[in-house]
């Protein structure tokens, strides 16, 4: 839908965020739930443990630069505050030549991330 809505409404951005694990309270319904969280419960208490968070910080840092980026390189994309290189010069130069591009279907995946 972001893409469809970006293509088909000219005038307006439309992307999408993933911030990746931000530390909120959320995290204890997931303790709460115990083994019913299933996997996640041991994901959920080992980031609490090593205070392993995508900061509110960078979350809002990457809203913004959503906000103030051309439409060219953020219209319809999807982009990931922890791992994708956003407010970089080399990830613009290459959303700016590859349409496809962390697109929904997130083509460009292979391209470099803020683990290496």
């Amino acid at each position: 839908m972001c893409e469809l809505l970006d293509a088909e409404i000219e005038d307006t951005k439309f992307s999408i965020v993933g911030p990746g694990w931000v530390k909120t309270k959320i995290h204890q319904e997931t303790i709460a739930a115990g083994t019913k969280a299933g996997d996640n419960l041991q994901k959920t208490k080992t980031r609490l443990a090593e205070n392993a968070f995508t900061s509110m910080e960078d979350v809002l840092a990457s809203c913004d630069w959503i906000i103030n980026a051309p439409r060219e390189i953020v219209g319809g994309r999807n982009f990931s505050t922890a791992f994708d290189l956003w407010g970089s010069k080399e990830l613009d130069d290459e959303l700016k030549n590859n349409y496809d591009m962390y697109k929904l279907r997130r083509h460009g995946n292979n391209f470099k991330n803020r683990n290496g």
